[in-house]
């Protein structure tokens, strides 16, 4: 579970590009560190509906990414490691880290294969994404992840079609002082097909199974879908997939699922991205098992020149709570400016306005936010 950065909220795109896009990363050595100190203040820590508390923290953080290649295989070691320190609640002070080293194997000009492991600890605190529906007793909560996987690339630069295999396995445990609040484990088997239909375009088949348990409680989830790829005349990265789900256990529930993103490259200086997906997923309200989560993203960034850099986006998350009229809603405005004086040097300065809305806690609050991150990349 990767942690948005709260107010540079940069769209995430999980683009399903075709294997020939997506292997690149193992064609090219990389030895990168970047580092960054970030100032942060919100005005309602905790998302709360009255007695809201204020807050100013800091934190520093180092990513090093490193991708070395040899004859017939290659290593990536990405770290990262982040400490915390609030000002006026030093018992929220943390240090987080992520580990998710790969290992990818060449079998032959069109196939490989990858083992991928993560390891993750990460501090949440009450009413961020993850952390809405923590006990009264609990300010945060800490996040661990540990997961593995095996990907099967067939086709990594196909001419007429591809086939993509992943076996994977994931255990997600939040903790408060010690003490287990919730535990997920879930197994997964997952396919995608690509068959070439022009020189820029794929059609997809896209299919899924996952074995899912939280606590004591299991639910097993099948998606079946078909969609397309395209670059649109080459300014556009388009991918749109739709399909059914249905899910069995101890909640049954069936839809449809979706994803949509548009990667547009308006002029020169103008870029678009949008995405639109809704997935069923295990929920961590221990009022429910499952929730069906919408998400829709749109961000606008223009280039005012080679130093300046200024993003605007919109977020909304619809969580629906086990087919029922419980919801969680949350709406966020971001506004950030890049500004990069030298190579590999940012002063990255956002502004954030969030809305949660929720049924189950029975609250609407607000959080304004302000950050200010200056940014090194070696």
């Amino acid at each position: 579970m990767t942690e948005k950065r709260l107010f540079s909220l940069s769209l995430a795109l999980v683009l399903m590009v075709p294997a020939k896009l997506s292997a690149t990363q193992w064609h090219q050595s990389k030895n990168d560190l970047f580092v960054s100190l970030t100032t942060q203040f919100s005005d309602n820590l905790y998302y709360q509906d009255n007695n809201s508390e204020s807050s100013l923290s800091s934190s520093l953080q180092m990513d090093y990414d490193r991708v070395a290649l040899f004859e017939g295989f290659a290593i990536q070691v990405p770290l990262q490691l982040r400490h915390k320190k609030y000002f006026f609640e030093s018992s929220l002070n943390h240090f987080d880290y992520k580990f998710t080293p790969a290992l990818n194997i060449f079998l032959s000009e069109q196939s490989d294969i990858t083992f991928k492991a993560n390891a993750q600890q990460a501090q949440k605190i009450k009413g961020e994404k993850n952390a809405e529906f923590l006990p009264e007793i609990a300010d945060y909560v800490e996040e661990k992840e540990h997961s593995a996987a095996l990907n099967l690339r067939l086709g990594r630069a196909p001419e007429k079609q591809y086939l993509n295999l992943e076996i994977a396995a994931n255990h997600y445990q939040q903790e408060f002082e010690g003490l287990a609040l919730s535990k997920t484990d879930s197994k997964v088997v997952s396919a995608r097909y690509g068959h070439k239909i022009s020189e820029d375009s794929y059609a997809l088949a896209d299919g899924t199974y996952k074995d899912e348990k939280r606590n004591d409680l299991t639910s097993s989830l099948v998606e079946l879908g078909f969609g397309l790829y395209t670059r649109l005349g080459g300014s556009h990265q388009f991918n749109i997939v739709v399909g059914y789900f249905e899910r069995s256990g101890d909640t049954s529930s069936d839809g449809y699922y979706w994803l949509l993103s548009d990667k547009w490259r308006i002029s020169e200086d103008v870029e678009l991205s949008l995405l639109s997906e809704q997935h069923s997923e295990i929920s961590l309200s221990q009022q429910s098992l499952t929730q069906l989560t919408t998400e829709n993203d749109i961000s606008l960034r223009y280039q005012l020149n080679s130093e300046h850099f200024l993003n605007l986006s919109f977020s909304q998350i619809d969580q629906n709570f086990d087919q029922s009229n419980d919801y969680h809603k949350r709406l966020v405005a971001a506004l950030d400016w890049q500004w990069r004086p030298y190579e590999g040097f940012n002063v990255d300065t956002s502004l954030a306005l969030e809305r949660v809305d929720t049924s189950l806690l029975d609250k609407q609050v607000n959080q304004q936010s302000a950050q200010v991150a200056l940014e090194y990349l070696w």
